[in-house]
């Protein structure tokens, strides 16, 4: 995200397109192996409900993240907004990252 807006900044939209290509494959990759991994250590009696549970966080997360990023974005412009995007996903990936426990 930070090398998207950055390139977006410096007018160089080839490397911005190909980040965010890049970044998008590597969430549709990751998102089934998550739930293989999920679906392996969650009972299934309740596995459905974890899925529609981490569904419903997202959609909630997006809503707040969504105005507050568009607002960014009109008042500093589009690469500011995603390269603060980025910054924040940086920030939050240490304390937000799964921590392997027994289950």
């Amino acid at each position: 995200m930070i090398i998207a807006g950055i390139f977006y900044e410096l007018s160089v939209f080839a490397v911005t397109i190909a980040s965010y290509f890049v970044l998008f494959s590597i969430q549709n990759l990751r998102r089934p192996i998550c739930v293989t991994y999920i679906s392996e250590h969650v009972p299934d009696r309740v596995m459905a409900s974890g899925l529609s549970a981490e569904s419903l966080l997202k959609m909630l997360v997006m809503t707040v993240l969504a105005p507050c990023a568009g607002y960014l974005a009109d008042r500093a412009g589009i690469g500011t907004a995603v390269i603060s995007a980025g910054i924040l996903m940086a920030v939050l990936y240490i304390p937000m990252r799964l921590r392997e426990t027994n289950l």
